[in-house]
């Protein structure tokens, strides 16, 4: 056994249902298998980073500097309903963004630009 895997809840401190305790099993099991075959740390690297997306069980949606969706997991396409094929390079405030949050979303996003 070698590395660590850590995973932790920021907001409180909890118990761990055997289900979760399972599951980051697997995905740590998964993870060392993938790095133990990689012939080089940037593929690791993408591997875990991809292995990651698909196990979160958090909605991830990852958009570039103009806004356009570059990455949405399948927490992301349950909570939302869009399924990642049809929802990649589509703009996230046209899709994902309620109307009523537009404009403020548009001002904070200029604002940290």
């Amino acid at each position: 056994l070698w590395g660590t895997l850590a995973v932790n809840d920021c907001a409180a401190e909890r118990e761990w249902t055997d289900e979760e305790e399972a599951t980051l099993h697997i995905i740590a099991l998964a993870i060392g298998d993938a790095i133990e075959r990689s012939p080089s740390e940037a593929h690791a690297s993408e591997v875990i980073r991809r292995t990651m997306l698909q196990a979160s069980l958090d909605a991830i949606i990852v958009i570039d500097e103009a806004g356009s969706i570059i990455e949405f997991n399948p927490a992301a396409e349950k909570m939302f309903g869009f399924k990642r094929s049809d929802i990649l390079g589509k703009d996230l405030i046209d899709t994902i963004v309620p109307h009523y949050y537009r404009k403020g979303y548009s001002s904070g996003a200029e604002y940290m630009a």
